[in-house]
């Protein structure tokens, strides 16, 4: 194993680092051999390297989705947290959040609401 000392000016790419070294480890672990050890000693060929490559995009992009949902699930909570709170306000308090996106769909609303009556 080599030992390698380096100078991280920036703790983000450290950290990646860090985390390539122990997904190494865990691979390691887990197969036996390295990386190197596949490709040198002919344990993988170019296609299996692709056919990898190819899937773990495809679960990257499941990844993506299932966090994409995830936000969207978070600002409807949080939106309606915001609106249950503007429920207790006053008109004037409403009138003082009207400049905030929140205020101006709330004012909105209570004015589409209005105009039925």
């Amino acid at each position: 194993m080599n030992k390698k000392e380096i100078e991280f000016r920036d703790p983000i790419v450290e950290r990646v680092v860090d985390k390539f070294v122990s997904r190494s480890d865990v691979g390691f672990e887990k197969y036996g051999h390295t990386l190197h050890d596949e490709r040198t000693k002919k344990m993988k060929g170019l296609a299996k390297y692709l056919n990898d490559v190819q899937e773990e995009l495809m679960d990257a992009v499941l990844y993506i989705q299932a966090c994409r949902e995830e936000i969207q699930d978070l600002s409807e909570e949080a939106l309606i947290k915001d609106f249950e709170h503007i429920d207790y306000l006053e008109f004037d308090e409403l009138l003082d959040l009207s400049n905030s996106s929140v205020g101006n769909i709330k004012v909105n609303y209570e004015l589409v609401n209005a105009k039925k009556e």
